[in-house]
């Protein structure tokens, strides 16, 4: 095997590590998915209610200042979306492993990464949670205590698990909307967080999408030079 080979198996390894986390970009695509179905679902009983009214504000007027509980489904549909977004995502990771196997970058080490995410999840869980318990006006049923509890426990048990930073940014992209609505106790300003996401969720899957374009690029590389082997 000369140099040469060597130097571009050296380059096509490393591309590869650069590519595959967050299931070479299949990860963003799934949790941006669910994230648009819940931001669709979440608009309904605030579109109807809307409907019921008498029409004197737009509708983002309307959505600023109507109050309206989430209804339980929806909150268990909060709850259930960064959970579903985690075993999505390790799912497809092990496929994309079952390709050419586990490597790891060098930029993608350090433990200040993997916490990151969980961290910034759950510092935003126990600032929402206190300033709910600080209020009086506020009552919040179990089910939305125990959904920012387990939001929570999803980004602790999932953030340290990656070390990659668009996975990290995932993590927090589909558990901070899920926190606002469990959150919210008698405000629709919880949809007003998801329309702030849409940007994001556009910015997030675009990024998804060049990653797993790269790391097909990188396949077909890897399967040239087998046949070349």
């Amino acid at each position: 095997m000369d140099q040469e080979h060597l130097n571009r198996l050296a380059d096509v390894t490393r591309r590869y590590a650069q590519y595959r986390p967050c299931a070479a970009g299949l990860g963003v695509a799934w949790a941006g998915l669910l994230q648009a179905m819940l931001a669709y679902l979440a608009l309904q009983p605030l579109v109807h209610a809307f409907g019921s009214a008498d029409g004197a504000h737009s509708f983002l007027q309307f959505a600023r200042t109507h109050n309206m509980v989430p209804p339980d489904w929806l909150k268990l549909l909060a709850i259930g979306v960064p959970l579903l977004s985690c075993l999505g995502i390790v799912v497809l990771q092990n496929w994309v492993d079952r390709q050419f196997g586990v490597v790891e970058g060098k930029a993608c080490a350090g433990i200040r990464v993997r916490w990151f995410g969980a961290a910034c999840v759950i510092f935003m869980a126990a600032v929402l949670t206190l300033l709910q318990l600080l209020d009086p006006s506020v009552t919040l049923g179990l089910l939305n205590y125990a959904g920012i509890a387990g939001v929570a426990a999803c980004a602790v048990l999932w953030g340290p698990r990656s070390r990659d930073q668009l996975t990290q940014t995932v993590l927090m992209f589909v558990s901070v909307p899920s926190l606002f609505l469990l959150a919210s106790s008698g405000s629709s300003g919880y949809f007003l967080i998801f329309m702030a996401y849409c940007p994001l969720l556009a910015m997030l899957i675009g990024r998804g999408v060049r990653r797993f374009v790269g790391f097909l690029s990188v396949r077909r590389a890897l399967q040239t030079m087998d046949g070349m082997a």
